[in-house]
Parts: C-alpha cells; structure tokens; sequence
C-alpha cells in the first residue's frame, strides 16, 4: 500500500481553522486523522507511554471495518465522510529510529 501525506496545503490549512493542529511550526493535519491510544489499548499492544518520544516516528498498521459513511451537499458546502472502526492494530518505531535506539541502549550498557 503507497502512504500518502494527509498534510494540508496553506490554502486548506487557512479554510479548516482552528479545528487542527494548531502547532505554528509544524505541519496541519485535517481533523479526524490522529489515533489517541489509552492505557487499556497500550497494554493489548504489549506499550507503555515510556516505550514512546514525543516527535518520535512510529509504523502503523490497521485492519478495520467501515461503519458508516456520510456524504452531504449544500449550496456553499460539499461534505464526505467514512468512518472506519479500527479493530486490530500495529505500532512500532520507525526502523531508523528503532536502530538508532538499539545503538544508543548497546552504547550505554558498555
């Protein structure tokens, strides 16, 4: 599967507003498109919080079922929505990230 960046364009980030990421320096992502994950669904994941650096670039991978889907249109507004219930999931540092820990964890053990 080809990942492709959600990230907004200044046009679309000025038109969604204050609904998004708000981080002046960093890049927009439309609304609905982060994943919060509890202590109860990082322990099924075998993750704690600690296991995480804010910044830090994670792989996930998902398997889910569509729920519902909603498409409305109005004279000044066009609207589409699917809703997906993520039901399995994966997340694991990225690779270059995960080295580069296992480095520095072998670094500090010598």
């Amino acid at each position: 599967m080809k990942l492709k960046s959600l990230k907004l364009s200044k046009s679309e980030s000025k038109a969604a507003g204050p609904c998004c990421d708000t981080k002046p320096s960093g890049p927009r992502y439309p609304y609905g498109t982060c994943i919060r994950l509890d202590k109860e669904a990082l322990a099924k994941l075998g993750l704690k919080v600690k296991n995480f650096t804010v910044g830090e670039d994670v792989t996930v991978e998902a398997v889910g079922t569509v729920k519902s889907l909603r498409s409305s249109e109005g004279t000044d507004y066009d609207s589409s929505e699917v809703e997906i219930q993520l039901e399995e999931l994966g997340v694991e540092a990225s690779a270059l990230e995960a080295m580069d820990k296992g480095i520095k964890e072998a670094d500090e053990e010598t």
